[in-house]
């Protein structure tokens, strides 16, 4: 049954489309890797060991010069994002039974870049968002001042309206305004009288 399991558990992890390697921690020899690693340079009896394999390991080789290094560095990070073979990839380090550790990384180059992407969208948007926001309050500006101005200039007519009207009102002479058809619209008390 244990055999099963072991053949079971090699069969799942050389199916993972992802680059994944069981290790022997005590030897620190790859036992295990699919094709994935193996198209990165991973090859099984190979030794983990020192910055050649931190550097090729996803790890930053001045974080992780050995193999224990390496485990304690990835052990210790919350984010696992490291650059490799031109790629960004999410590290993943777990230690399985039998002292060994199971290694994988997921490629997340896409979707670092598509974060890029909206990362520069929202800033182009807050840019034109504060853009718009300093033209419309600009406009604000502009018709807040019309609007004062309407406003005096209708102050002065009416004033003038009503300068006028108190001076037909009190004039000794006769004074009358006639709409188009001759009908009276204003008669001053003079005329009236």
């Amino acid at each position: 049954e244990l055999e099963e399991q072991r053949h079971l558990s090699e069969m799942t992890l050389k199916s993972l489309p992802q680059p994944a390697l069981l290790i022997d921690r005590a030897t620190k020899k790859i036992i295990l890797a699919n094709a994935s690693a193996q198209d990165l340079g991973f090859t099984p009896g190979v030794t983990c060991e020192g910055p050649l394999f931190a550097a090729r390991a996803f790890a930053r080789p001045e974080q992780a010069r050995s193999f224990d290094d390496y485990i304690t560095y990835y052990a210790s990070i919350e984010t696992r994002e490291t650059p490799f073979a031109g790629r960004i990839w999410d590290v993943v380090l777990s230690q399985v039974a039998g002292g060994r550790v199971l290694f994988s990384a997921i490629d997340i180059t896409d979707r670092k870049a598509a974060e890029d992407k909206l990362r520069e969208a929202h800033a182009h948007l807050e840019k034109r968002v504060l853009e718009r926001t300093a033209e419309l309050n600009q406009a604000n500006t502009v018709l807040r001042r019309e609007i004062a101005y309407r406003k005096k200039a209708e102050d002065l007519l009416l004033a003038g309206r009503e300068q006028y009207r108190a001076l037909a009102d009190n004039s000794p002479d006769m004074i009358a305004r006639f709409d188009l058809e001759l009908r009276f619209i204003y008669v001053n008390p003079a005329l009236s009288a």
